[in-house]
């Protein structure tokens, strides 16, 4: 009863938002392409802010890895944050600008260890995207007899492993 009150609380919240903004108040954005080098060429994270999830590394649904990465992200940063705030001695609430650099710190580090996914996803999907798509006859042959096989079986290994 208690959970439904407040989701009917939430959507009735939600309804005032969405009708008291209009039209010009709603922002939309596209899901851009990111090559895979910008992953290793770009910060994902500056000062206390940091990009994580489909928002880093958009994949391709046939990749079947899209909330798994995203839940993995959360999990890294979690453990970065935990750690970046469990090494205080005492007890007591921290002073602003150490909080800051303890944020701006776990970031980094949160950035420093998924790069290497994140560009492991992009790559595999911008190959992908790009085998599913090409018009070539050779490709297309090359496409559908060997290497779709042979990367749902590479996916597999790999989430096997993690």
């Amino acid at each position: 009863m208690e959970e439904k009150r407040r989701m009917s609380n939430m959507e009735m919240t939600a309804d005032i938002v969405i009708v008291g903004a209009g039209i010009a108040g709603l922002v939309t954005a596209l899901a851009l392409h990111r090559a895979p080098w910008e992953i290793l060429l770009a910060d994902i994270s500056k000062d206390n802010v940091c990009v994580s999830g489909n928002a880093c590394h958009l994949v391709t649904p046939d990749l079947d890895q899209g909330a798994w990465s995203t839940l993995e992200d959360g999990v890294v940063l979690a453990k970065c944050l935990v750690e970046a705030f469990a090494k205080s001695s005492t007890g007591d609430k921290c002073p602003k600008e150490e909080e800051y650099e303890r944020i701006k710190m776990s970031l980094s580090k949160y950035a420093k260890e998924r790069r290497w996914r994140a560009f492991d996803l992009v790559s595999t999907t911008y190959l992908a995207g790009h085998l599913q798509f090409t018009t070539e006859k050779v490709i297309s042959f090359l496409r559908n007899k060997f290497l779709a096989p042979h990367l749902v079986s590479m996916l597999m290994k790999e989430q096997a492993s993690t």
